[in-house]
């Protein structure tokens, strides 16, 4: 009777598409990592056969620890929930490490370090969250905060539990302007199969959606100073990108649908608020856009939902302005 392979620590899961050049560089970036206890499931998500070709003949004689999925081909690809799941559900490790096929860790103690501050802990750790750089295409480095960073200089030092590594509360995490990327995300197996993983009907923003919700299921949280990873900023320029391949209002729909699932089914307030606080700022991006091609009558629907979400004396005039010239708008025909 054969003996089941023992269950590795982490496993990484690579969703990847069309990109064999810069998934070579992710995956290099992983197998170069101290720590051996892993593996790594990659999840080709319908590459066209010009980059199929590149996939398979890797495949074929894949680097130790490294295994294999391909999806069928779609116009679209199956999007990153579904790739993402899809690895996870054929993986067998204790925790789950995520990287894009466009970006790469920096840090070959990545991992290493992960595995010490989790496994000092007399609990169970439900998610170890760190930092990354962010580049341009042309290579310059991008210096306003976008995930965690601005979290650091609050830390209190009697949190931290090794260099660099502190426990952090829910409300910590939320004070800071970003969130977690999932390049810098690890989370216990059992928490993120708990939640039924990433949500596939969301093509945009998934990771801040699977970030709140984890948030809400997770008791003991640790967060890593250090930036462990680069992260390439997508050209807008081109449509190679899911962020950059969806239009502005199917960003904010989709930013919607994560904020509203957040508030109907969350357990901790303080998330609740966060995510009103956030829809706030969608529906008023939504009526920037709509003022700005005249539809003074949906703009003003969309500034009261607003309102609704965050009350302020000086939105609610500028409501009633919206309101005012979709009024004039309609009786005049122009609607």
């Amino acid at each position: 009777m054969l003996t089941p392979a023992p269950r590795p620590f982490f496993s990484v899961i690579i969703p990847t598409r069309n990109k064999p050049a810069a998934f070579a560089v992710a995956l290099e970036s992983v197998l170069a990592q101290d720590f051996l206890d892993k593996e790594i499931v990659v999840v080709n998500d319908g590459s066209e056969p010009q980059h199929l070709e590149w996939y398979e003949s890797l495949e074929r004689s894949p680097p130790h620890q490294v295994s294999f999925i391909h999806l069928p081909e779609r116009p679209n690809g199956h999007g990153p929930g579904f790739a993402r799941n899809t690895g996870v559900w054929k993986s067998r490790g204790e925790y789950l490490c995520f990287l894009d096929d466009d970006d790469c860790w920096t840090d070959p103690a990545h991992l290493r370090r992960a595995h010490s501050a989790i496994t000092s802990r007399s609990c169970n750790v439900d998610a170890y969250y760190s930092n990354q750089e962010a580049y341009f295409e042309d290579g310059r480095r991008q210096q306003a905060s976008v995930w965690l960073e601005d979290l650091i200089p609050h830390l209190e030092p009697s949190k931290a539990i090794l260099p660099d590594t502190y426990t952090v509360t829910v409300e910590q995490l939320l004070n800071s302007s970003g969130f977690a990327h999932l390049n810098c995300s690890i989370i216990r197996a059992e928490i993120y199969k708990s939640l039924g993983g990433c949500d596939e009907a969301l093509r945009y923003e998934e990771d801040r959606d699977l970030y709140y919700r984890t948030l809400d299921k997770a008791e003991e949280i640790l967060f890593c100073t250090r930036f462990i990873g680069k992260h390439q900023i997508p050209n807008h320029a081109r449509k190679d990108n899911v962020s950059t391949c969806i239009d502005n209002y199917n960003k904010r729909l989709n930013q919607i649908r994560l904020y509203e699932k957040c508030i109907l089914f969350s357990r901790k307030e303080p998330l609740r608020r966060h995510c009103h606080l956030g829809l706030s700022y969608v529906y008023k991006h939504i009526t920037q856009q709509l003022k700005s091609e005249g539809r003074f009558r949906d703009a003003s629907a969309a500034a009261y939902k607003a309102l609704a979400h965050r009350f302020t004396i000086r939105w609610q005039l500028y409501c009633l302005f919206l309101l005012t010239r979709g009024i004039f708008q309609s009786n005049h025909g122009n609607a």
